[in-house]
């Protein structure tokens, strides 16, 4: 029996997109908003159509749509725009446990991420957001594990500092 080379290139095209959800979750960390976050996930899987011939099945189909994400933000990455989440005033009146309830505390969150580095919420989004291990970014980032680490630590503590600074309450 002969497989379709056809057929088996459009499976896998369908295997990369079922990953669009990923994609979202890890574009919702480094965008500053959400619409820019779903215009990014929809950018970086336009690309990831337009490119799918440079796809190898060498890894996971997310390793190539994350690097594809990565370079689509780095590339169209300017400041916030007038009416983001960066630019909406937070209350700060309410304690930790109320403010994520009626998220608030969800807000601060994303504020204070989009005031990191983007090298710090490049780890943050794929360590948090896709649970990946250590060395499985350190394979999405082409960095060694141990600047990994180092740069989540640094991510963790430049987030608590932005957090605090915003009135987070611990």
């Amino acid at each position: 029996m002969t497989i379709d080379p056809e057929a088996h290139r459009t499976a896998q095209l369908a295997e990369v997109l079922s990953q669009a959800d990923r994609v979202h979750r890890a574009a919702r960390i480094l965008a500053s908003s959400e619409d820019d976050a779903a215009e990014l996930t929809q950018e970086t899987l336009v690309r990831a159509c337009q490119g799918w011939t440079t796809y190898r099945r060498w890894g996971e189909p997310f390793t190539w749509l994350y690097g594809i994400l990565l370079n689509t933000w780095r590339a169209g990455r300017r400041r916030p725009q007038p009416g983001s989440l960066a630019e909406e005033p937070v209350a700060r009146e309410l304690d930790p446990a109320s403010q994520l309830i009626q998220g608030e505390g969800r807000n601060l969150v994303r504020l204070a991420l989009s005031r990191l580095r983007p090298v710090e919420r490049e780890v943050l989004a794929l360590y948090y957001t896709d649970e990946l291990p250590v060395a499985r970014i350190a394979e999405v980032l082409t960095i060694p594990a141990g600047t990994v680490k180092s740069r989540l630590h640094r991510a963790r503590t430049a987030l608590g500092r932005e957090l605090v600074g915003l009135g987070w309450e611990e």
